[in-house]
């Protein structure tokens, strides 16, 4: 329970669980939402009468805190932003745009008759590859649903993870510039403390506006760059998670829901159970990552197993929609996501080519970069 386990040696690939608490955050978000899809806005989700959030809002919570832990480390060892920027890219936009091609096309099947005008599917495309997809609708699917006309609300976050990756590289790049005055380690702990004190005046979740999400997922981001960062000297233990656990669980007991405690707490759940490994199943979540899969294509797979079946059993829907959406989530990885993620090394290729061409000045500027940037 006082075993001291450092976070530095488990982000070494093989040697972490992460990617299966992705993909059990994933799977949290679908079981949270068939209840929202199948009883609709006023039906409480798992955990929200417990803990004053929903499982989903938990899980996606979980997902940036992960993402700004792992995706920081991408930045440092990419050492270039238009690298960066290609990887994120590769990583977000491939497999979306083939969910919103197929939602499309089974959308088509399902009328049996194309009955939409050019221009409401040209709009539905262009609010997908913009990440506002959750408000994109096709005219008269799933109109008599408990929620009606949502084909994707889940890609509501996309933008904000988007929001996170910009944030990153500006920080990257001022500390660059101005490596005395902002280093990127007192940036990243300025971002932290403003935004959890920022959430202190936050009202209930269904009140939320633009300015209240990006609080909050900036938090959840940045205290996983600042878990990077710190990566060499953090240390997690059993009985500071059981330290965290009885003062949110305490606050929460007395009607106090604080977002940065339960995000914190969340968030070192998810390290001390990432930093472990588990056997095979580690292994196999390491070299298969259908969590994107599973978050961007469950919620439409789910909206039509309502519309469809008109089963309105939120466990039923779970028993349905969760198989369908693994097995689409795995066909999406092996067949779009990972020869996508391929190309990140085609670019690394080109510009290591491209590095060895540099004069000494441009060389000697790189190094004094990536020392400079952490």
């Amino acid at each position: 329970m006082f075993k001291r386990h450092y976070i530095d040696p488990a982000l070494a690939i093989g040697n972490n669980s992460f990617g299966l608490v992705r993909l059990l955050a994933a799977c949290s978000v679908v079981i949270s939402h068939a209840w929202l899809v199948t009883g609709g806005s006023d039906v409480l989700e798992p955990l929200r009468s417990e803990t004053g959030y929903t499982l989903g809002w938990h899980a996606v919570s979980l997902f940036f805190a992960l993402s700004g832990l792992l995706v920081v480390g991408s930045l440092h060892h990419t050492k270039s932003v238009k690298q960066f920027i290609w990887a994120r890219f590769l990583r977000i936009y491939p497999a979306l745009l083939t969910v919103t091609v197929i939602t499309f096309a089974a959308s088509v099947v399902y009328f049996e008759t194309f009955i939409w005008q050019w221009s409401a599917v040209f709009e539905y495309f262009i609010k997908n590859a913009t990440l506002f997809g959750e408000k994109a609708i096709l005219p008269g699917l799933f109109e008599n649903n408990p929620i009606p006309d949502e084909i994707n609300a889940p890609l509501w976050t996309l933008k904000y993870e988007v929001i996170a990756y910009i944030s990153v590289i500006c920080v990257s790049v001022v500390s660059w510039r101005f490596p005395g005055v902002m280093s990127f380690k007192l940036m990243a702990i300025t971002i932290v403390s403003t935004t959890a004190l920022g959430t202190l005046s936050f009202d209930v979740p269904e009140d939320y506006g633009r300015i209240e999400h990006l609080f909050r997922f900036l938090f959840s981001f940045y205290l996983g760059v600042t878990v990077w960062l710190f990566r060499d000297k953090i240390y997690l233990r059993g009985v500071d998670l059981a330290i965290l656990t009885v003062i949110n669980f305490g606050l929460i007991s007395l009607d106090i829901h604080l977002i940065a405690v339960q995000i914190i707490w969340l968030s070192y759940c998810g390290l001390f159970f990432g930093i472990h490994t588990y056997g095979w199943i580690s292994r196999f979540t390491d070299k298969q990552d259908y969590s994107y899969g599973i978050y961007i294509i469950g919620y439409p797979i789910q909206q039509a197993m309502v519309s469809y079946s008109g089963i309105v059993d939120p466990w039923l829907n779970v028993a349905m929609s969760l198989p369908v959406a693994f097995c689409l989530a795995a066909c999406s990885w092996n067949l779009i996501e990972k020869p996508s993620l391929k190309l990140k090394k085609t670019w690394a290729r080109n510009a290591y080519r491209n590095n060895n061409k540099l004069d000494s000045f441009e060389t000697e500027r790189a190094r004094q970069y990536e020392s400079k940037l952490f």
